[in-house]
């Protein structure tokens, strides 16, 4: 098998760095001669190994010989961490490994050295490993705030949201920075298994402590509503879905067909007309959102919401063509009444459903799914509901 240009490059730069260490040490003393053929030997052996393609083989003779001190440790650590990056972990293991069973080794070097092996050991998946290397890491100074990030890091991916709850909380006291939003949806991601287990007593106290750690939690929110209206409890649902709205209305689309839903069960349609007339009036946004949530949502079918469709589809500028051409296909064709916006309601609500729904705000990731954990970025709560008019998808919206 050909070794690729990239590991033969890195091979060559420690081969150099020994070269290096060769002529210094060397250079000290002329009484090591014997030491420096050994050397020298053990170098060129190196080599060759490097030129026939058997990498494995030149990196234990070069790490053999280039003893760890002061001129060659960072030597060792770039190239782990080169061979990290590469995705050759158990090369990476080896150096690190190496670099801690030296005994002349530094207290700081020794602390880095079991950083990075740690780091190796996350890369590799193994995951017992790392934790306890990072465990150790807590009680040195200059590792004690990456090691808990990495922790924090292990324990999501287990989802061991009790001791990833514990890393946030001593992140927190250590740097100052606010944790408490994603602790909130650690809480939350307790109660979702504790409702999996249909155990809604403490699937309610999780969801309490999600609020007391962020009162505004719209996930919170959502599932305690979700909760309430499962057992007929329409005014409690009620308040939860409006508390979702009052505090992020850009989730419109999530929560007003179930506001609808539940409103409709309390009071009938006279009540949900009074209740969307105020949310539209207290928030200038509102109409927007409801417009998008009814084109989406053909449940939405009240006066007020069909109010704002046809609002939205005259004035909203990505649109401007789109109702331009549907007017001028029903003038054409003797439509005299424009009032009837349905063909151009589904043409809309096809576009839309076509394109991504939610885009993260960290780092732009775009998906048809609500992630409270962005799979790109691993930030939470940060993924939003996004509406974009797609035309590039209309030949393929018929299927939506």
């Amino acid at each position: 098998m050909t070794v690729d240009f990239a590991a033969i490059v890195a091979l060559l730069l420690i081969a150099a760095a020994v070269l290096s260490w060769i002529l210094v040490h060397w250079g000290r003393d002329r009484k090591l001669d014997s030491r420096f053929k050994f050397v020298s030997a053990e170098y060129f052996k190196g080599l060759n190994f490097l030129l026939n393609e058997e990498p494995d083989k030149a990196l234990e003779v070069f790490i053999r010989v280039a003893e760890v001190d002061s001129d060659t440790v960072e030597t060792h650590f770039a190239l782990g961490n080169l061979f990290r990056r590469r995705g050759e972990v158990d090369r990476a293991i080896r150096i690190h490994q190496n670099l801690i069973a030296r005994p002349n080794l530094t207290r700081a070097h020794r602390a880095q050295a079991l950083y990075e092996l740690a780091q190796d050991y996350l890369r590799a998946g193994l995951l017992d490993r790392a934790e306890s290397i990072l465990h150790e890491l807590l009680d040195m100074p200059h590792y004690t705030e990456p090691a808990l990030r990495s922790l924090i890091s292990l324990y999501e991916q287990q989802k061991d949201w009790e001791q990833a709850i514990a890393m946030r909380r001593r992140l927190q006291v250590l740097t100052g920075s606010f944790e408490e939003e994603t602790i909130a949806q650690y809480f939350c991601e307790l109660a979702q298994g504790a409702m999996t287990s249909k155990d809604m007593a403490l699937t309610n106290r999780f969801l309490k402590r999600a609020q007391s750690h962020d009162p505004n939690c719209a996930r919170a929110n959502l599932l305690l509503a979700q909760m309430a209206e499962a057992s007929q409890d329409w005014t409690r649902s009620q308040r939860y879905y409006r508390e979702v709205l009052e505090h992020e209305i850009r989730y419109a689309s999530e929560v007003l067909p179930a506001l609808v839903r539940v409103t409709r069960q309390m009071d009938g349609e006279a009540s949900l007309e009074t209740l969307l007339r105020k949310l539209r009036r207290d928030n200038p946004q509102v109409p927007g959102y409801l417009a998008i949530a009814a084109i989406l949502n053909p449940e939405l079918d009240d006066p007020v919401s069909q109010d704002c469709v046809a609002d939205y589809l005259r004035t909203e500028p990505s649109l401007g063509g789109l109702y331009e051409m549907f007017v001028s296909f029903a003038r054409r064709n003797g439509v005299s009444n424009l009032s009837d916006m349905e063909p151009l309601k589904i043409a809309v609500r096809n576009l839309l459903k076509s394109a991504p729904r939610y885009r993260c705000e960290e780092c732009g990731f775009r998906s048809k799914t609500l992630y409270w954990q962005c799979p790109s970025c691993k930030t939470w709560n940060r993924t939003m509901p996004f509406h974009e008019i797609t035309f590039a998808a209309i030949g393929h919206s018929s299927s939506a």
